[in-house]
């Protein structure tokens, strides 16, 4: 059985950027090995939010920042980012 992982919903843009920064590095902050989460319903993620992710998952002492599921202009804006060593997309 797998254990349930932070479904995260909505936009994350202009409006919520500090939050879900904050979010992001809390949830990487307490992690022991990978941190996963569901972006399955995510519907728009800008590229200050998709830096984000990228600084939240270097900054993990161990383990991945493993995004399950993102939306297509989440992969796009990370493929302009190039390979992060502590991030992946699945699938």
């Amino acid at each position: 059985m797998t254990e349930p992982r932070p479904r995260l919903t909505g936009p994350a843009d202009l409006r919520n950027r500090i939050d879900f920064s904050e979010l992001l590095h809390a949830l990487c902050r307490q992690a022991v090995g990978d941190v996963h989460l569901d972006l399955s319903e995510m519907d728009f993620v800008d590229a200050w939010s998709a830096r984000a992710l990228v600084e939240a998952a270097g900054s993990l002492a161990a383990g991945e920042l493993v995004l399950h599921n993102p939306p297509a202009a989440l992969r796009r804006l990370l493929g302009f980012l190039g390979e992060q060593p502590r991030l992946r997309l699945d699938p």
